[in-house]
């Protein structure tokens, strides 16, 4: 879910001009609309996700990892929420 309010965030903050995405792939794919993007991440979360779960899932402190991974993506999310509210109250 996180992943996906990360993707959300970026989305809206770059079609409404407010930042730019320095990934040339979601640059490109935002530029093509939120279907072709969203598609996209979802293949990039697919790709990302399952090879880490089937890694992780071995490995005995499991949670922890998962904890980790949360907070990386929490931190994530948090710094577009920076960005994006002080822009939208201009």
């Amino acid at each position: 879910m996180l992943m996906l309010l990360d993707f959300g965030l970026t989305f809206y903050s770059v079609s409404e001009g407010l930042t730019y995405e320095l990934n040339s792939t979601f640059a490109w794919a935002f530029d093509h609309g939120l279907i072709l993007s969203l598609l996209i991440r979802l293949a990039f979360m697919a790709v990302v996700l399952i090879p880490f779960y089937l890694w992780a899932r071995r490995r005995r402190n499991y949670p922890k990892l998962v904890r980790l991974a949360l907070i990386i993506e929490s931190v994530v999310c948090l710094l577009h929420l920076q960005w994006i509210v002080p822009l939208v109250t201009i």
